[in-house]
């Protein structure tokens, strides 16, 4: 039987020069089928290809179950989320925790509750930890390295009632402009920018749009800048 070559490098999410392999920066398990044809990749360590697992299984829930509006994202629910609610009650049941009647508006009109996941500390810091995880992916993609150990990374995710009630809003023009290069992953499934501010060339904002409804930025800054933020 051939042995499996072994390569090594710098592992993109833990800097660690060590045995790689490829990892998926958007998670497999973020797409149903046909899977994506045009994944982006990394280098990884089996530890950090390994850790995010369960977050990222986390992750898909909240973005299948916000984005059940889009075909695409109700056939992500259907086909994949419920199936592994069957493979683990344990994880149903904690997910069932999160859910919470919540008002429906367009505008200032009311339209009425609907059950929705309302998301605690924990649960926020589990959705920050796999978007921290998927820009330092994006960042060494385009730039063929890895993010310095001394930048700092503020993620945050925008609710699909406010994306499109609020087009017009300051932080929406910033995070998701009219203008410039889109990168698409899995046709529009995931789509995301980036951009690197004429003013400051070491900060960069990256958005990362799921099924046309979920909206998660971040903003990329050495730690020298923190009191800027």
């Amino acid at each position: 039987m051939k042995e499996e070559k072994t390569r090594k490098s710098v592992c993109t999410y833990c800097g660690e020069y060590c045995v790689v392999t490829r990892d998926h920066v958007f998670s497999r398990g973020l797409f149903n089928k046909p899977l994506p044809t045009d994944p982006v990749m990394v280098d990884s360590c089996s530890n950090c290809n390994e850790m995010y697992s369960l977050d990222e299984e986390f992750i898909r829930t909240i973005i299948a179950a916000r984005a059940t509006f889009a075909p695409e994202g109700k056939q992500l629910w259907r086909h994949v989320v419920s199936s592994s609610f069957g493979r683990s009650p344990k994880f149903k049941s904690s997910i069932s925790e999160l859910v919470e009647m919540a008002e429906v508006t367009k505008g200032n009109i009311y339209l009425g509750d609907v059950p929705a996941l309302v998301l605690r500390d924990d649960e926020i810091k589990r959705l920050k930890k796999v978007i921290c995880k998927i820009i330092r992916g994006l960042y060494r993609h385009h730039f063929s390295q890895i993010l310095p150990s001394n930048y700092k990374i503020i993620s945050h995710m925008l609710d699909d009632a406010y994306l499109f009630d609020n087009l017009d809003d300051p932080i929406l023009k910033i995070v998701w402009p009219k203008v410039g290069k889109t990168y698409t992953v899995g046709g529009e499934r995931v789509q995301y920018r980036y951009r690197i501010s004429e003013e400051q060339e070491e900060i960069s904002v990256w958005s990362i749009l799921f099924y046309g409804r979920v909206l998660m930025y971040a903003i990329v800054y050495p730690e020298h800048m923190e009191e800027q933020f």
